[in-house]
C-alpha cells in the first residue's frame, strides 16, 4: 500500500464569491518544498522525517478535474464541493484567534495542490507542526486551512468516482510566508491507512499582513464582562456584518439558574455536572470522551443573544474568548440553557431546556463552538438563552 499524503497545491482558482477560473494545468509539485517540522512542544523532529513531494496520484488528479468541473456552475463555491460534515470541520479548524469579524465559508478559494509522501514518521513524534513552502505566495496573517482527502482505492459504483473521506487540518501562515500545518497523530494514522491522500489548502482572499495579537489575559472581571465573541463563520450562507452573536447582561432566569447551581454544588456538596438532567449529562460525558462526572468542570455561565440572523446563513461556528483559558486537546462542550419564559406551577421556577453543542479548544485558549441553525434561531427568538462550558481538567 502506497502511503502518500497528496497536498492540494496551486489550483489558483481566482474566485470571487461565486466566480470560476481554470486550474493551471502546467503547475507541478516541483514548486513545493518541505522546510522542516517540530512537535507540539517545539522540539525538533528527527532529521529523517520529511514530507517528500511527488507527482499526483491518479485519485488526486481526478479530484482536481472533478472540482474544476463542479466550479463551472457559477452558483457553486469551493465549500459547496464538500459534504456537510466536512464543511463543519473546515469552519471549526479555520477559526483564527488573530482575526476578527464575520466569515462566510463561501468566500474560500483553493490556493495550492501537490502530492507528497510522508517519510519516516514515528508515533513517538506525536502531533507535528510541518512547515511547507507552497507555490502560492501567502502574507503573514492570511487565514488558511488544510483539508485531508483520504482514498481507500474503492470506486462508487453509481458515479464511477473514487470514494474519499475529508478531514480538516489547522494551518496558519508564518511571518516568512510559510504555511505551518498541524498534523495530528490521527492524521498520520489516517494517511497511513489510506491508499492515497489529498490535502487541500483553502484561503480567505484578500487577507494578510496582520500584526500578531498577544494572548488573552484573564483577571478578576466577571464572566459576562470578560467573555468576547471573536469570530463567526457560516457553512451555508453569506454572513452580513449586521449579524452578531453577543454576550449580554444576565436575565432573571439565568441569574436564578446560577444561584441554584451554586447552592447545589456548595450546600449539597455535589459535583457541578450532576446539576444537569441525566439525559443531558450523558451527552456531555460522550462529548468529553467518557470523562468521569466527578472530574467534569463547569467554568462559564453567560447570557448570549443573536441579532439579525437569517436562516440562509445556516449552521455557524463561533470563536469565543471566555474567562477560562482552554488548552489544545482539552475536551470541552458547550451547553445552551433555553428559557421560553414559562414557569413551573408547583415551584415557580423558570422552565429550562438544555442543549449540548460541539466545541473545540483553540491554541490561544479560546473555544470554537458549533451552533446548528435551529439553535441560533432560538437564541434570537426565545425569552433568554444562557451558555455554559463543560470541560475535562487540564492535563
Amino acid at each position: 500500500m502506497k502511503k502518500t499524503l497528496a497536498i492540494v497545491v496551486a489550483l489558483v482558482l481566482a474566485l470571487s464569491a461565486f466566480a470560476y477560473a481554470q486550474v493551471p494545468a502546467a503547475l507541478t509539485t516541483k514548486d513545493v518544498k518541505f522546510v522542516g517540522a517540530v512537535d507540539t512542544n517545539a522540539a525538533e523532529i528527527a532529521a529523517e522525517f520529511a514530507l517528500v513531494f511527488d507527482v499526483d496520484a491518479e485519485e488526486v488528479a481526478l479530484e482536481r478535474e472533478q472540482m474544476e468541473e463542479f466550479l463551472k456552475d457559477e452558483t457553486k463555491t469551493v465549500i459547496d464541493y464538500f459534504p456537510d460534515e466536512a464543511q463543519k470541520d473546515i469552519g471549526v479548524k479555520l477559526m483564527d484567534e488573530k482575526q476578527e469579524g464575520n466569515l462566510s465559508l463561501n468566500s474560500l478559494i483553493v490556493t495550492d495542490f501537490a502530492t507528497v509522501e510522508i517519510a519516516n514518521y514515528q508515533e513517538s513524534f506525536g502531533d507535528v507542526f510541518a512547515l511547507v513552502d507552497f507555490a502560492a505566495e501567502y502574507d503573514f496573517g492570511a487565514r488558511v486551512v488544510g483539508v485531508l482527502g483520504l482514498y481507500d482505492g474503492s470506486v462508487d459504483p453509481l458515479t464511477g468516482k473514487y470514494n474519499v473521506a475529508w478531514a480538516a487540518v489547522k494551518a496558519e501562515v508564518t511571518e516568512e510566508g510559510i504555511v505551518e500545518l498541524l498534523l495530528t497523530e490521527d492524521d498520520f494514522a489516517a494517511v497511513s491507512a489510506a491508499k492515497e491522500s489529498a490535502l487541500l489548502i483553502l484561503a480567505v482572499p484578500g487577507e494578510g499582513e496582520k500584526e500578531p495579537v498577544a494572548p488573552p489575559q484573564t483577571g478578576s472581571k466577571t464572566a459576562t464582562d470578560n467573555t468576547q465573541i471573536e469570530d463567526i463563520a457560516s457553512a451555508n450562507g453569506l454572513i452580513k456584518d449586521d449579524f452578531k452573536i453577543i454576550v449580554a447582561e444576565d436575565k432573571e432566569p439565568i441569574k436564578r439558574e446560577i444561584e441554584k447551581m451554586y447552592a447545589f454544588v456548595n450546600e449539597e456538596n455535589k459535583a457541578p455536572a450532576e446539576y444537569l438532567p441525566a439525559e443531558v449529562l450523558a451527552l456531555a460525558v460522550d462529548a468529553l470522551d467518557g470523562c468521569e462526572i466527578s472530574l467534569m468542570e463547569i467554568n462559564e455561565f453567560v447570557t448570549i443573544e443573536s441579532v439579525n440572523y437569517k436562516e440562509e446563513y445556516g449552521d455557524i461556528v463561533v470563536n469565543i474568548e471566555f474567562v477560562t483559558n482552554f488548552a489544545v486537546g482539552q475536551k470541552a462542550c458547550a451547553c445552551l440553557a433555553v428559557y421560553t419564559g414559562e414557569t413551573d406551577e408547583a415551584t415557580g421556577e423558570y422552565k429550562v431546556e438544555w442543549v449540548v453543542l460541539e466545541a473545540v479548544a483553540l491554541e490561544n485558549g479560546n473555544l470554537s463552538v458549533y451552533i446548528p441553525m435551529e439553535e441560533v434561531l432560538r437564541i434570537q427568538d426565545e425569552f433568554a438563552v444562557g451558555m455554559i462550558v463543560m470541560n475535562e481538567p487540564k492535563a
